[in-house]
């Protein structure tokens, strides 16, 4: 029986919404990297799943698009957290948004740990459209960052950081 990683990439997304497929093209553009020890993992947000999917991590990076009214394709990162309430980010076509999910998981005792949320900024998430040049470039900053992060903790960058 082989361990299962202790390291884990969530993209959440939609791919038929547009920007709100970001997650997803991240996990794709990931899949071609030698990330040895790392499970990558699309999802559509469903809590349960997503919960189940970090069950045993010890790192979990969740990628996702969000509309904060920055520019189409900026990344955020929050480590250890999700933007406050307070900040207007909120995910396009989930179910349930993540900090709804995360909040359900503190209550279930099933948070995950090690959490780094990079989110990168739509623009269009409506049905039919396809990502927007500005997120595909987004997308392609997003998952250098998740390597990254992923290869060497000690570079997690501050909560909240934007990159342009």
């Amino acid at each position: 029986m082989t361990e299962s990683p202790r390291r884990v990439i969530i993209g959440l997304g939609n791919e038929f919404r547009g920007d709100d497929a970001a997650g997803l093209a991240v996990i794709d553009q990931l899949r071609s990297r030698s990330l040895s020890g790392v499970r990558l993992i699309e999802s559509d947000g469903d809590p349960v799943a997503l919960m189940d999917a970090w069950a045993d991590a010890e790192s979990v990076i969740v990628v996702d698009a969000v509309v904060s009214g920055d520019a189409a394709g900026k990344v955020h990162i929050w480590h250890d957290s999700v933007p406050p309430a307070s900040q207007p980010v909120r995910s396009s076509s989930h179910q349930l948004d993540l900090a709804d999910t995360l909040a359900l998981a503190e209550a279930l005792s099933r948070s995950p740990r090690g959490l780094v949320v990079i989110g990168i900024e739509a623009a269009v998430v409506e049905t039919g459209c396809s990502m927007t040049p500005e997120v595909v470039a987004g997308v392609d900053r997003a998952a250098d960052v998740a390597a990254a992060i992923c290869c060497h903790p000690a570079a997690i960058p501050g909560r909240g950081v934007l990159y342009a």
